[in-house]
């Protein structure tokens, strides 16, 4: 978890492949920013929501996947840390049948080189994903954040996913 509001001075990235991810990021106004490793993306982003006290809804069709994953998962292979990350569930909301989709396990696929998981301003959203696409990353609008409501404060549940 990077909070660049926090530690302004703070550039834990300068001279990685992301370092021009990070700098379009922050002239953008990014909020908060992590790379995403063996905790799978709703490990990772429970993590930020828990420090910053936030619920957020994840839209399953929009997170970006590897040629195959599709294929990959309905034949039931995942990594030997799916099942630990997959524990992380119980803070998760989702109905049923989005639980069903095909890739709803990559939610809690572990990665060892993910991409970032980064949180910008609604406003400045597009121009951000255009400018990281423009530079060749994989950006999409994978989802939002919100205010933490009783509903999500009484079912543990940070993070939906639709």
């Amino acid at each position: 978890y990077l909070g660049w509001d926090r530690h302004p001075q703070t550039d834990c990235y300068h001279g990685h492949p992301w370092g021009e991810a990070v700098a379009v990021l922050r002239r953008h106004g990014v909020t908060a920013c992590t790379d995403v490793t063996g905790f799978g993306l709703a490990g990772h982003a429970l993590e930020m929501l828990r420090r910053a006290e936030l619920g957020a809804t994840l839209y399953l069709d929009s997170i970006p996947v590897l040629d195959g994953v599709a294929a990959a998962l309905a034949a039931g292979v995942v990594s030997s840390l799916h099942g630990e990350n997959a524990r992380l569930s119980g803070a998760v909301r989702a109905a049923a049948p989005v639980e069903r989709q095909a890739l709803y396990p990559v939610l809690f696929d572990p990665q060892t080189a993910g991409g970032l998981l980064a949180t910008v301003p609604r406003a400045d959203a597009a121009a951000c994903i255009q400018a990281l696409r423009r530079l060749g990353y994989a950006a999409a609008h994978i989802g939002s954040v919100h205010a933490l409501t009783d509903t999500d404060t009484d079912t543990g549940g940070l993070l939906r996913v639709r």
